[in-house]
């Protein structure tokens, strides 16, 4: 079963604004379990697409900057981003392995 659209990895793409899950923080981990556990009693197999929205996030909710890979202004939301660096990149990229993990702890 594909679960929660998709799941935040990193806090600069928080799901608050969309009613998302965030996993970026280890307080995920138990409810996650809960939730699988509800899934493989019935032996059904649990996954969730993760996903760190870039430009397409809103910075009015939380002030926080938005990445994306150009800071070219996405029309519908109309943020524009801040270009991502290369070690920002690195944390993007370990974010989307933690949250992975987070998601293999929690049952997924």
């Amino acid at each position: 079963m594909m679960c929660f659209g998709s799941a935040s990895v990193h806090w600069t793409s928080p799901a608050k604004d969309w009613n998302g899950v965030e996993l970026f923080d280890d307080r995920v981990i138990p409810y996650l379990e809960k939730f699988s556990a509800t899934m493989h009693r019935y032996d059904v197999p649990v996954v969730a697409q993760i996903t760190h929205r870039g430009r397409r996030g809103r910075s009015i909710d939380t002030f926080e900057r938005l990445y994306a890979p150009s800071a070219i202004r996405e029309p519908n939301h109309r943020e524009t981003p801040h270009v991502i660096e290369p070690k920002t990149m690195d944390e993007f990229v370990r974010a989307y392995a933690d949250a992975a993990i987070r998601l293999k702890k929690g049952g997924f």
